[in-house]
């Protein structure tokens, strides 16, 4: 792995929190109302939930159904969905 990708890593896993951290909050009692706001804004800007979705190859469309529910939004915060995909990548990386 070359510093390059080890600077990517960090910039993705980075991102990956935001979104951890968002739907954490949408069960919280004091950031519910932003984080909800942010999860399913139709912003596409830098830093925005379908940009961050987009920057780290996850299905935007998913990740926003998994948000709905309190069981969805279980899976994500166990980083089933957000972590996946970075395996893979770092298996593909290492062949």
């Amino acid at each position: 792995m070359t510093g390059a990708d080890r600077n990517d890593e960090g910039y993705r896993a980075l991102w990956a929190t935001v979104i951890y951290q968002a739907i954490n909050d949408i069960d919280s009692h004091t950031e519910r109302r932003p984080a909800i706001d942010w999860v399913f804004s139709d912003r596409t800007d830098v830093g925005s939930m379908r940009w961050i979705c987009d920057m780290l190859d996850l299905d935007y469309g998913k990740l926003l159904n998994l948000s709905m529910t309190r069981e969805g939004r279980s899976k994500i915060l166990k980083k089933e969905v957000v972590t996946m995909r970075m395996r893979r990548e770092r298996e593909i990386d290492n062949e």
